[in-house]
């Protein structure tokens, strides 16, 4: 089957390939890209299929947008094909949290805290993440693939945003992992203040339900 691809993209490699898309690496009008497809589901009923991943390529790119205005550092939206479901973003090289995360760096992640609740305070909720998707670029970090994202007002949103973090964190980590846990959150809290205590709270809450409910199961 011919891969297809926007016109002015020159497809380099495949760097990624998940269940909901496939990302290029390439070259748009001379600037090195990534593109981003979403995959076709086959046992999806066709207009369904189509709806999804015209909604969802929409939904990513605004987020893409909004948080950019909002002033966190993404990638440069270029060229949206709802239809297709393609995204095309310039690429952002550098290295993901989680390759850099071992480093003694506490302005990175105070930075990383700030920038998160910006986000939050422009109520986008951004679904994944992890420390592959916020990436390093001379000590400051981008925030990648907003696919499971979404406008949000509900703080239990922020607060599994910031378990998800905290829960790969610890992953990597492992009981190390408190003390740069602590730098990211005193950065969340020193830019939202009082409406970012309420959302670490209700992350505390999530963490004991979880503990809660890992009792009832031994």
């Amino acid at each position: 089957m011919m891969l297809e691809f926007p016109g002015e993209f020159i497809p380099d490699k495949l760097i990624y390939r998940g269940a909901e898309a496939e990302l290029w690496l390439g070259t748009w009008l001379n600037i090195r890209v990534v593109l981003k497809k979403r995959i076709r589901k086959g046992y999806r009923v066709n207009e369904l299929d189509e709806e999804l991943i015209k909604s969802r390529t929409l939904k990513e790119a605004s987020l893409l947008y909004e948080a950019k205005i909002a002033g966190i550092k993404t990638p440069y939206v270029l060229h949206v094909n709802p239809v297709k479901g393609w995204i095309v973003m310039s690429f952002v090289e550098g290295k993901s949290l989680t390759e850099v995360i071992q480093e003694e760096n506490e302005e990175l992640l105070d930075r990383v805290g700030r920038d998160i609740y910006l986000m939050h305070s422009s109520k986008i909720y951004h679904g994944d993440l992890t420390p592959s998707n916020i990436i390093v670029v001379n000590c400051e970090p981008y925030f990648i693939d907003f696919g499971l994202g979404e406008k949000a007002i509900d703080i239990e949103k922020f607060a599994e945003d910031l378990n998800v973090l905290q829960k790969s964190l610890q992953s990597k980590l492992g009981d190390d992992y408190h003390k740069k846990w602590n730098t990211i959150v005193n950065g969340y809290i020193t830019k939202g203040g009082e409406v970012a205590k309420e959302i670490v709270k209700r992350l505390d809450e999530i963490n004991k339900r979880g503990r809660y409910k890992k009792r009832g199961e031994e």
